[in-house]
This record gives structure tokens, sequence and C-alpha cells, in this order.
């Protein structure tokens, strides 16, 4: 399973640091153990990018085969709630775009 990064240099406030990287570490939680479970080959790309003096955008996706987003597994569950918790606490929103070819989690941010 390879990783990717693209990160701007971004100074995030306390506030939103700590959302966020529970967020993100939820995310790949949810990839490494629902759409990678087993060693695999694959790809995890994870980019913070600024788009405007103020907002920047957080941006994870995966080449799964599939990512059933509606799986009844109560971890499962439990992972996707606490991912719209946080979204929610950093007041951004989320759009999460599943299909064949991978998975995409994508949130606005103010900075």
């Amino acid at each position: 399973l390879k990783t990717e990064f693209d990160v701007d240099d971004i100074i995030l406030p306390i506030e939103k640091a700590v959302p966020c990287g529970i967020l993100i570490n939820e995310i790949i939680t949810i990839i490494l153990k629902y759409v990678f479970p087993a060693p695999k080959e694959g790809f995890i790309h994870i980019s913070l990018k600024k788009t405007e003096s103020d907002r920047c955008l957080l941006l994870i996706e995966d080449n799964g085969d599939k990512t059933d987003l509606n799986d009844q597994h109560p971890d499962h569950l439990f992972g996707m709630q606490l991912i719209h918790i946080l979204s929610e606490q950093l007041k951004g929103d989320l759009k999460i775009h599943s299909s064949t070819s991978g998975t995409k989690y994508s949130l606005p941010l103010d900075i």
C-alpha cells in the first residue's frame, strides 16, 4: 500500500488542528480496515492545500476496489459518525464520493 502526501505549509489553530488530526486518523483507519484489510496494492493520497488566503482543502483519496459506506459493521458506522461530527465541529462541508475506482473525502476548511 502506497501513501502519498501533498501538504502546503499551513498553520491551523489548535482548536482546528486537533479535530482535523483525529478526522484524518479515522478516515485512514476506515480505509485500512475496510478498503484494504489484507496487504494488497493500492494507494492513499492525502493533501492539505491552501485555496484562498483564509481557506484550505483537505482531500483524502484511495483507489480501493469498493468502499460501501452503508456497511452495517458497528465499528464502521461509529467511525463514519465520528467523521461527520468532527467535520461539523470544523464547520466544514464534508463530501464523500465513492465508486468502484475508490473513495474521495473532501473537506474545505477555514484557516
